[in-house]
């Protein structure tokens, strides 16, 4: 499903407004299933927010694309270097059918049996920096790794087209904020385990973005880039 903000922008318009009110973000989940294979899943977790000039009508304003790996199988690498150029970064942090020993051993040897990785984000301009984007992470993290055998993990670099040095440290702190640190030995790479209360303390934190509201203007609005969201 493809949203044209343009088609929103004139549909604001036509009630004679200019700006448009932005309120109560959600995160919808939905599988992508474009993997086939018993080990790894792949997803997509779409922003929403909701337009009162519009009767509340929804509209997506940010994607989260990620994977679900099951350890244990079958060897993970061959997996993820099929997937795409995105989960490459990733295959270091698994060795054969396991997660590898460097990560392991971060985390004090706690078992891991499922890895969630997020291999691409996007946020539109003008929601940016207000919290959505980790709180956005720790949702789909909360609901997708409840385990308390399981590893997150991102990577900011390849989400970018042009991987500058402000980029990387922006996104690299939105995963701080998500409860995740650097991968000791996988420069780049953050992550941390179900096992600790980092993730869950992050997700309290940011609890009250889910009542955020804010307004855009509509000839803004309308210049944002279409999303293309699972359905």
């Amino acid at each position: 499903m493809s949203i044209l903000f343009t088609d929103i922008a004139d549909r604001i318009r036509a009630v004679g407004a200019q700006r448009a009110t932005l309120h109560s973000p959600g995160v919808r989940i939905s599988t992508v299933n474009a993997i086939s294979s018993a080990i790894v899943m792949d997803w997509q977790a779409t922003v929403w927010m909701s337009i009162t000039e519009l009767d509340n009508t929804d509209i997506c304003v940010g994607t989260i694309d990620f994977l679900t790996v099951r350890c244990g199988d079958t060897a993970v690498a061959d997996v993820l270097d099929e997937h795409s150029e995105a989960a490459v970064p990733f295959i270091p942090l698994f060795d054969g059918r396991f997660a590898a020993e460097s990560v392991s051993r971060q985390f004090g040897e706690e078992t891991i049996n499922s890895v969630l990785l997020i291999v691409d984000a996007l946020l539109q301009d003008g929601v940016q920096g207000r919290n959505l984007g980790p709180w956005a992470a720790t949702e789909v993290i909360h609901w997708m790794l409840p385990s308390t055998d399981g590893l997150v993990a991102a990577y900011p670099s390849p989400l970018y087209s042009s991987e500058s040095t402000e980029a990387i440290e922006k996104l690299t702190r939105t995963w701080q904020k998500a409860g995740m640190e650097p991968l000791t030995g996988h420069p780049g790479i953050l992550g941390q385990h179900s096992a600790y209360t980092h993730l869950a303390d992050a997700r309290h934190k940011l609890r009250d973005v889910s009542s955020v509201s804010f307004a855009v203007d509509v000839d803004f609005l309308e210049s944002w880039p279409e999303i293309s969201a699972a359905d």
